[in-house]
């Protein structure tokens, strides 16, 4: 005779537990009443709250009875439906409770059946005993137990994902965003080098510009009666300016737009220069 299949004989109960509600739908009276003193055999310390459906139509009122439940207890034929059916119907609409399968004899093809469709253990009527009844009831909690801690679980999961990937199109945005702002820095920098290099190029230039400004001032002065020498000498002089154009326009390009303004003293800035 099919006894269980789900190790349930040996299971002790939760030590937190001080109340159980427990569904019955059975349409047979004596086997209600007999399921009922085999609880209250067993479970003298707990508080057992039995409410009994007879027909499990409408099903609307069954599934809801279910949820208000601790545990479902079903009897394998209910009328015109089987109770297969009402737990394929309860795990189709999101309802937990864990739910124990009594038959008049024991089927393991029906037992499997069961199990596939999410039942927590499978009895047989013949040899149902109060002890059975008791580490079977007692298994079914600890089952719904552990499954409300892993639903529980994977909503946070959930919710810790939904919030990464939210955090993380945020920061896509602000990448976005801050692209440009880096492209602009990049582009500033690279001016900023050209600026510096084309400032030390100009200073480089000027230094023997100036020197050789100098001579051709003093050769006019020296050479002042040889008017063709003076002529190649106003020459030379004017490339001279044209150089230093160039380089002040290169200088103008290199310095920053826009010049602080201080007060300073013009001996110490001359003496400085000097």
């Amino acid at each position: 005779t099919l006894l269980t299949f789900s190790g349930a004989t040996m299971y002790p109960l939760d030590p937190d537990v001080d109340s159980i509600r427990i569904l019955i739908v059975e349409d047979d009276a004596d086997d209600v009443f007999l399921i009922k003193e085999l609880l209250k055999e067993r479970f003298l310390t707990i508080n057992i709250a039995i409410e009994h459906v007879y027909s499990p139509e409408p099903l609307s009122n069954l599934l809801e009875a279910a949820k208000n439940n601790d545990i479902c207890i079903f009897d394998y034929r209910l009328g015109s439906l089987r109770g297969l059916d009402l737990l394929k119907e309860m795990r189709a609409q999101d309802v937990i409770t864990p739910v124990i399968f009594l038959t008049g004899r024991g089927d393991q093809e029906i037992a499997v059946q069961a199990f596939r469709l999410g039942a927590t253990d499978y009895l047989a009527k013949s040899s149902l005993s109060a002890e059975q009844l008791f580490h079977s009831v007692c298994y079914s909690l600890n089952l719904s137990k552990e499954e409300g801690q892993r639903r529980i679980a994977e909503k946070k999961l959930k919710s810790s994902h939904e919030e990464l990937s939210l955090a993380h199109e945020e920061l896509k945005k602000s990448m976005s965003k801050l692209q440009p702002v880096q492209n602009k820095i990049v582009v500033s920098e690279k001016m900023a080098s050209i600026g510096r290099l084309a400032a030390a190029i100009c200073h480089e230039i000027l230094n023997p510009l100036n020197i050789i400004s100098g001579h051709v001032q003093v050769l006019k002065m020296e050479r002042a009666e040889e008017k063709d020498l003076l002529q190649d000498l106003s020459s030379i002089n004017e490339e001279i300016l044209r150089i230093e154009k160039i380089v002040n326009g290169l200088l103008k390009f290199s310095r920053k737009g826009q010049m602080d303004l201080e007060v300073a003293c013009v001996h110490q800035e001359v003496e400085s220069v000097l």
